[in-house]
């Protein structure tokens, strides 16, 4: 709109000069002005002054930028008027009202170990420990636009290198002067949290949003990163002990487990032999009490086959009831043992 405002102020301006061009050519052949160049001159002139103080009095915020205005007539920072102007198309009072436009869109700040800005260079604290410690470290930020004016009046346009850099570097110093080396080692991840939690009231109060601190490239003195090394590696070394003692506990368990189960196969097969012996002499008991001569019957039964003659001392009676022996055994007991030869014969010797 602006633009469009300024070409047709510079029409304006351009009749104007061809009124005069034409009136300057009548008068140089003699002849009078005429009223067509009058008219050009002064549709010019008025047009292209008007255009001009309408155009200097416009200004287009655009939908990321917001406008603080400064009247001249009251003369200090207070002349600011009350309400900044949001995007869009404004009018103030040509050569009297200042506008100054700041962008509300996030806003990016590196501190770098490569950085050739003044400084714009990575961040070195010393832990509470005395251990230097250099951080590349970024900050995104935003102007609240509620507070723009606030903005201005302190910082103007030097807000970045007045206010936001030196305090992020200051509350990375001061986060790392709190802990050891050890303790920045182990918590890298959390110590961006750590940093917003002090940074972010710190900026508010000078009207700005924190949105994000980065750190990376954290960078510790080769002392401290020889001896993390050489703790890892013997962290290694302990796990790989801890795995061989753990398989060797396993496999020691498991031969255990198998001499358990075997010894207690064999204890369990010893009880059911002598369960079952104790169950035979059980059931020979009970067939014993009620046959007495059983026993003496198998004696003799079993050495029926290789037995033919029993020789006893002449003053001692007979070992057997034969006669007993012989009813039980159904009478063939006699026979097998011939009856011939089943006599009893004393000698004297």
């Amino acid at each position: 709109m602006t633009e469009l405002i300024s070409v047709m102020a510079m029409v304006g301006w351009g009749l104007a000069v061809l009124g005069v061009i034409m009136t300057a050519m009548a008068i140089s052949r003699s002849n009078a002005p005429r009223k067509l160049a009058f008219g050009l001159i002064i549709a010019g002139v008025l047009s292209g002054s008007l255009l001009t103080i309408v155009n200097a009095g416009l200004i287009e915020v655009q939908p990321n930028e917001v406008s603080v205005v400064f009247r001249r007539l009251g003369g200090d920072a207070d002349s600011l008027l009350d309400q900044p102007l949001g995007p869009g198309l404004h009018w103030v009072i040509p050569f009297i009202d200042a506008p100054t436009i700041y962008s509300t869109s996030r806003q990016t700040v590196d501190m770098l170990a490569a950085s050739n800005i003044p400084g714009r260079s990575a961040v070195v604290a010393l832990t509470r420990d005395g251990q230097q410690v250099s951080i590349d470290a970024t900050v995104i930020f935003a102007i609240d636009p509620a507070r723009v004016n606030e903005v201005h009046k302190r910082w103007q346009q030097g807000y970045v290198d007045g206010l936001v850099v030196p305090a992020v570097r200051e509350e990375i110093r001061n986060a790392i002067a709190g802990m050891s080396v050890e303790e920045v080692y182990q918590n890298r991840g959390s110590l961006p949290d750590q940093i917003e939690e002090t940074l972010r009231p710190r900026l508010e109060d000078e009207g700005f949003l924190l949105i994000d601190v980065i750190l990376r490239n954290i960078t510790f003195s080769q002392e401290f990163v020889a001896a993390i090394e050489a703790k890892q590696v013997a962290e290694q070394e302990a796990e790989r002990a801890r795995n061989e003692a753990e398989r060797a506990r396993i496999s020691a368990q498991g031969v255990a487990d198998a001499a358990r189960i075997q010894a207690e196969g064999e204890a369990q097969a010893t009880l059911i032999r002598a369960e079952a012996e104790a169950e035979a002499l059980r059931m020979i008991n009970e067939v014993l009490q009620e046959n007495p001569q059983l026993i003496l019957y198998r004696y003799v039964d079993l050495l029926a086959d290789n037995v033919r003659l029993i020789i006893l001392p002449a003053d001692s009676p007979f070992l057997f009831d034969l006669q007993s022996l012989e009813s039980f055994g159904g009478g063939n007991l006699l026979e097998s043992l011939g009856a011939n030869e089943a006599g009893a014969e004393g000698t004297g010797e």
